[in-house]
Parts: C-alpha cells; structure tokens; sequence
C-alpha cells in the first residue's frame, strides 16, 4: 500500500455518517464483513467504540474473520476468503 500514490490521495469526498447509517438501515440484503484477525485498523476501530454501533445499523449483517492475515488478507489468505464468500453467497442463496 505505501508504494501505491493512490492510497496516498485524500478522499475528494465528504463523508457524512449519518447520511452513510441512513443507506446502511435500508439494506435488505445479507451482506459479509470480513476481518482481518492482524488489522491495525480493526484493532483501532473497536476502540472507537464507534465501530459496533455503525456495524449493527445493517440489518442481516454476517461477520467473520480471516486467520493469519493482515489489511490485506485478501493477499495474505485469498483461499481463505474465496471460501468465505463462496460459502456466504452459497448461504445466502437458499434464503
């Protein structure tokens, strides 16, 4: 990430929570949070406390977690989390 520029550019965008909360509230659809066991950014939004109560908003919301991986896990584990969403879309389809 740090040899990117791109990650180095500044959102060109307001973000607005409450706006974000509000879009959250209305999806319908189950949706995958996947974590990162080794993110420094995980670890900094759960002291936030913020984190837990912007997650809840979404209504049919499924959280998992990726062992031995970092920020990039998908890098780090993508077998891993290739099972995981084939397994949550698999799921998700028999509803």
């Amino acid at each position: 990430m740090l040899g990117d520029p791109a990650h180095k550019t500044v959102n060109p965008y307001l973000y607005r929570v409450d706006e974000t909360l509000e879009i959250w509230r209305a999806i319908t659809a189950p949706v995958l949070l996947v974590h990162a066991e080794h993110s420094p950014h995980l670890a900094r939004h759960a002291r936030s406390g913020d984190f837990e109560a912007r997650a809840a908003v979404v209504a049919r919301l499924s959280r998992m977690t990726v062992g031995e991986a970092g920020h990039m896990l998908h890098h780090d584990q993508p077998e891993q989390v290739a099972r995981l969403i084939e397994e949550f879309v698999d799921a998700a389809a028999t509803l």
